[in-house]
């Protein structure tokens, strides 16, 4: 994300507007704090995924990893981040975004005769809670505030677009929402499953066939589609949070408010880009 300079954060100074996107902390496996060669990292994770598919409670170890990285993060890089910002721009013309591009599983929903082939089976190819929640956290020149709504990296894009003023107008980032608004409690949120494109490289001719299951959450609801067979998954998130009651897998069909909201976004669904 970027933007022009000469963004206006408050009516004294006018300052460059310097966007940085870091990764810097590894909860990806192998959920390493240094960096590896790409040969050495690619190694790695081949042999935690072959561990896990033959020793299923290696979860256990896998998990640890995952939290002992972020703990790395808590403890040795957020302090250098924030005292840098201290030491320099200042909280009052800085804004800093602490947010994951996806959540992690370690198997957890597949049965014994499901293969655990690839990192894309721990996030990627499901699009259950454990994959899709993830931390949002916004501090630096901003009122405190907790957003308890189901909001999307592109409300990101959006808040911190708009807090920088500026030449930033309501055109800028249209699919997002600002954060510091109201949400409205009907608002439907969408996420996509893709196949294995890292691997495959190979984009298909309908962009679409790219996807393999497409999932809407309006409040406490959310629907699945199985986007290769037609099925449908169905959750009462306030009931059940874990996401282990398929409702129409005893007979219920899905909310017609969740149903229609995922068939109009199908037909704005467009290509993706292979990482």
């Amino acid at each position: 994300m970027g933007r022009p300079k000469g963004v206006q954060l408050d009516r004294r100074t006018t300052w460059a507007a310097v966007v940085r996107v870091r990764s810097v902390v590894g909860t990806h496996a192998p959920y390493l704090p240094q960096r590896l060669a790409i040969k050495d990292m690619l190694h790695s994770v081949d042999v935690l995924i072959a561990t896990l598919d033959r020793h299923r409670d290696f979860s256990a170890t896998m998990k640890e990893m995952y939290r002992a990285s972020v703990r790395h993060f808590d403890q040795a890089v957020l302090p250098r981040i924030i005292e840098a910002i201290k030491m320099g721009a200042g909280w009052d013309n800085t804004i800093l975004a602490i947010t994951s591009g996806y959540g992690e599983s370690w198997g957890e929903r597949y049965n014994a005769s499901q293969k655990i082939s690839s990192v894309f089976d721990l996030h990627g190819k499901s699009l259950y809670d454990e994959a899709l929640r993830v931390p949002m956290v916004v501090l630096g020149a901003v009122e405190p505030r907790v957003v308890d709504a189901n909001v999307t990296p592109m409300d990101l894009a959006r808040t911190i677009a708009m807090m920088g003023a500026g030449d930033a107008g309501d055109g800028d980032f249209e699919e997002g929402l600002d954060l510091r608004g109201p949400i409205p409690a009907d608002r439907p949120v969408f996420a996509v499953a893709d196949v294995n494109l890292v691997d495959d490289q190979a984009m298909p001719p309908d962009p679409r066939d790219a996807y393999t299951a497409m999932s809407c959450v309006i409040g406490d609801r959310k629907v699945i589609k199985n986007c290769r067979t037609g099925g449908y998954e169905w959750y009462d998130l306030a009931k059940d949070p874990g996401e282990l009651e398929n409702l129409c897998a005893g007979g219920m069909t899905p909310p017609e408010i969740l149903l229609r909201a995922l068939e109009q976004e199908w037909d704005n669904v467009g290509p993706i880009a292979i990482n």
